[in-house]
């Protein structure tokens, strides 16, 4: 046995050599975009351009999609459940808790996405070597003008006209205190 010498067992190399020319692979939560498959797929290309339309939520025409473009979108609407991965930690059954929250919702031929995930979607879309066409479905309403009687502070009003210069947007305030009433004329 002394004579044999000691080297490296050719198995492990080959295998590091193999990983190194694989790279970094993108998977779980963590993997946000669109990937081309690594073999040609020449009958599974995706319409372009894809249609869609948004209203209450972004609805993606799903007919002639390739499958791996429309879990990509799917996603992209889900998030991790913070429940199912506390049970996990802490050994218990996680049988009836999904390990994912779907924000989604499918209909035959259809992919209903939140409409936050828009630019995302468009995205996606570029990625995989095509166009997202959205028809917007917003009703046309009528203005309302509301007068405040109040006096907003320079951090407020500037969120405010921030606010005001996007098409969608959300404003979070901190909770008042619970007594006082601010009349809206």
């Amino acid at each position: 046995m002394e004579r044999a010498g000691r080297s490296t067992p050719w198995p492990i190399l080959t295998c590091y050599s193999v990983a190194d020319s694989v790279g970094d692979l993108a998977v779980g939560p963590v993997s946000r975009t669109y990937r081309r498959p690594t073999r040609a797929k020449a009958d599974r290309c995706a319409p372009n351009p894809i249609r869609a339309s948004a209203g209450a939520s972004l609805s993606i025409d799903s007919i002639g999609l390739p499958p791996d473009l429309v879990v990509a979108l799917k996603h992209a609407a889900s998030l991790p459940n913070p429940e199912f991965y506390e049970k996990e930690r802490n050994r218990f059954w996680t049988g009836n808790t999904p390990r994912l929250i779907r924000c989604y919702r499918e209909e035959l031929g259809l992919l209903h996405l939140p409409r936050r995930l828009r630019a995302h979607a468009e995205a996606i879309a570029a990625e995989a070597g095509t166009l997202l066409e959205t028809i917007d479905r917003f009703p046309d309403l009528e203005k309302v003008v509301f007068e405040l009687a109040v006096e907003l502070r320079p951090d407020q009003a500037n969120a405010v006209k921030e606010l005001a210069s996007h098409a969608l947007g959300i404003l979070v305030l901190h909770q008042a205190p619970a007594r006082p009433s601010w009349p809206v004329r």
